[in-house]
Parts: C-alpha cells; structure tokens; sequence
C-alpha cells in the first residue's frame, strides 16, 4: 500500500487495531513449537464427537474431512489461543476465505457445517445463544458492515464493533 491517503478515522482505526492486537498479544505465553496442526486435528476430532452426541443427523461421511478443513480455515491468521472465538466478522471472513479458496462444491459443504461449528464453540465457550446467533446471517452470505472493501478482497482498515 502506499501511505498518503489514509483519512483521520482510518490512522485513528489502524492505531486503535494496533494496540488492542499488541495486548491481546501480550497475555500469551509463548510456545516451544508451533501447536497449529495438532490443534487443527484436535479440535476437528472434538467437534466430530460433539456432532455425534448433539447433531447426530447431521453427520455425512465426509464430516471428518470436512471437520479438519473448517479448522483449518477457522484457525488461518490467529494465535492457537484465540481459537475457540466467534463473531460474526470472524465468520464471515471465514466465509470469504472458504468461498475464495475452495472449489464452489466443497465451499458449499464447508459452509454446511458453519453453523454447527458455531453451535459447538459456543457451548465449548459458554457464548450465550443470543450472540452466536448473530454469526448466523453471515454464514448464509451477509457481509459485514464496511469490511467489503471493493467487492475483490475485504477492507482491513473497517472499523469492527461488535
């Protein structure tokens, strides 16, 4: 990017970003390694078996596949620690990353199982049901208010109040 254009509220919103990601940064502790494929495949593995005790009709043959993928593209660009939380800009950027990398049949079975996924972590985290419900429209395709950017790729600079 070139610097120059930036408006007041976009160097306020930058610095704003910059320091509450600084402070979340700094409770972590850090890792010997990197935990980012073993937490993928845990946390798959417990989200199936909490498919097969809360959801059992909503298991497919594929739901194991399926369930690594969504972990994966749930965990892109986030520190393990902050694995487990859910909003609706998380979702739907979730949703722009699947719709975007994957082909448009798998995009659409991932996107299936978004909504139990939310389910899972916010019984996992004790999110109250009226905020998970909140992800919901933007599963189903719902932008996020000003994070759209030009319609090609999403506007990191937006303002996310949530």
């Amino acid at each position: 990017m070139r610097p120059g254009g930036e408006s007041t509220e976009q160097l306020a919103e930058y610095h704003r970003s910059a320091r509450l990601a600084d402070t979340a940064l700094s409770t972590l502790t850090p890792s010997p390694y990197d935990p980012a494929e073993d937490l993928v495949a845990d946390e798959a593995e417990k989200f199936v078996a909490w498919l097969r005790q809360h959801r059992p009709d909503r298991l497919s043959t594929d739901i194991d596949e399926l369930a690594v993928e969504l972990a994966s593209s749930w965990r892109i660009d986030s520190p393990p620690a902050l694995f487990h939380t859910c909003s609706p800009h998380r979702v739907a950027s979730v949703v722009a990353h699947v719709r975007d990398y994957y082909e448009d049949d798998f995009a659409e079975q991932l996107l299936g199982v978004l909504p139990d996924w939310i389910s899972w972590l916010a019984a996992r985290t004790g999110l109250s049901p009226d905020l998970a419900d909140r992800c919901t429209p933007y599963v189903r395709g719902l932008r996020f208010p000003g994070a759209e950017g030009d319609g090609t790729q999403p506007n990191y600079r937006a303002r996310v109040v949530e």
